[in-house]
């Protein structure tokens, strides 16, 4: 985590940069950077094992989004920051015993274009943690363990989803941030705890949403 934090802190410093050294730019030239967050679930869109069975689990994004206008209604935007991805496996016949969650965690790139309120684009993402919780019975304690990021794949994912303003003015933009996310790539790439790397090993597919606020550092023209 701290790695992701430099990463963002070092993002802000460049991004802040640029701005003041900017000459006065045109009205809908807004340079815009900000925190965001968004939350919501993700699941296993791959193939699962004979006798099992998958869920949705919680998923959350936190970091740092830059908005660069290309034209009136064209921008591309970057988002810098973690992403935990949590998915569930449990047995078919008893749903209740035999539980298993994963929660993968990634530093993340996410380049993509927003025309108007659309957004499309896509993320990369370096595994930096893992954590497996196994349930064996109803009401039994969770055995947990850590996953060694080495045996977790990079993440590629193709993402789209849409940008919704609620509030503009000169210092910045409230919006509302929905994204859906499909995953390229498989979770492990060496020691799955099912002894598969075709089965119960996604790809995953996440939908999310939340808000970002982003600050305005457009150079405005003296009056």
């Amino acid at each position: 985590m701290k790695r992701v934090l430099s990463l963002i802190s070092v993002f802000l410093c460049v991004v802040i940069t640029v701005s003041h050294a900017q000459d006065a730019t045109p009205e809908w030239k807004h340079l815009r950077v900000g925190p965001m967050f968004t939350a919501g679930a993700s699941v296993n869109a791959g193939d699962i094992a004979q006798g099992w069975k998958t869920s949705p689990k919680f998923s959350y994004s936190i970091g740092a989004l830059l908005d660069l206008p290309l034209t009136p209604n064209i921008s591309a935007d970057l988002t810098v920051g973690y992403n935990a991805r949590s998915i569930n496996f449990h047995d078919q016949a008893n749903p209740d015993k035999r539980k298993y969650d994963y929660t993968f965690g990634y530093a993340v790139l996410q380049p993509e274009f927003r025309f108007s309120s659309f957004i499309l684009g896509f993320g990369v993402g370096m595994p930096i943690s893992g954590n497996e919780d196994y349930i064996p019975a109803v009401d039994a304690q969770p055995v947990s363990r850590s996953i060694s990021a080495g045996s977790l794949g990079t993440l590629f994912e193709i993402r789209l989803g849409a940008d919704i303003p609620i509030m503009e003015s000169e210092t910045g933009k409230l919006a509302v941030l929905i994204h859906g996310a499909y995953a390229l790539t498989k979770n492990y790439t060496t020691n799955s705890p099912f002894g598969s790397l075709t089965e119960n090993n996604g790809p995953l597919a996440t939908l999310q949403a939340g808000v970002c606020y982003l600050f305005d550092f457009t150079k405005r023209p003296v009056q």
